[in-house]
């Protein structure tokens, strides 16, 4: 649904309480579909966690930089590759400037950007979102015993539990 979601929407969310899976479902799921996929083949992708100075100040010059060239018709950027960015943890460390001209710049030219934010809040960048939920007990013991079945790993009894399923995390 997220990818669906991209090819049409230039701004887009994923939202849910904190230890949901958001950055699961991003970095494991949509990032490498998306590498995968033809539609995005040409754009180059950026994973960012808000938590990290780093990464926070990247972001925010990355956007003053695509700010600028969205009022151009220039879209040379990185040998004339448009980029993706994939926000996690954007209540972290974002203000909410930077990330309003991200989105408007995202909106203006989405040749030029796409935006996937990450957020425990609903209706960040007042964009279209994915909302994930608390998996249920059986839910969350599937995640966690397919992948390890598939992978012929055999899990210790009660590894589960451990993990406090059906609980916050």
């Amino acid at each position: 649904r997220v990818l669906a979601l991209l090819e049409v929407e230039p701004v887009l969310s994923v939202t849910g309480n904190s230890g949901v899976g958001k950055t699961s479902l991003l970095l494991a799921g949509v990032v490498p579909s998306l590498r995968r996929s033809e539609s995005f083949s040409r754009f180059r992708v950026l994973a960012l966690d808000a938590r990290h100075a780093t990464a926070a100040r990247q972001f925010a010059e990355l956007v003053a930089e695509l700010a600028t060239l969205a009022w151009r018709a220039s879209t040379d950027l990185s040998n004339g590759n448009p980029t993706i960015v994939f926000l996690d943890h954007v209540d972290d460390a974002i203000s909410d400037a930077t990330l309003s001209e991200a989105t408007e710049t995202a909106r203006a030219r989405p040749e030029l950007l796409r935006l996937v934010i990450a957020s425990r809040r609903p209706g960040v960048a007042k964009s279209p979102h994915v909302e994930l939920a608390q998996p249920d007990p059986a839910a969350l013991r599937a995640v966690i015993d397919k992948p390890a079945e598939a992978a012929g790993v055999a899990l210790e009894p009660g590894f589960e539990g451990r993990h406090g399923i059906g609980h916050e995390p």
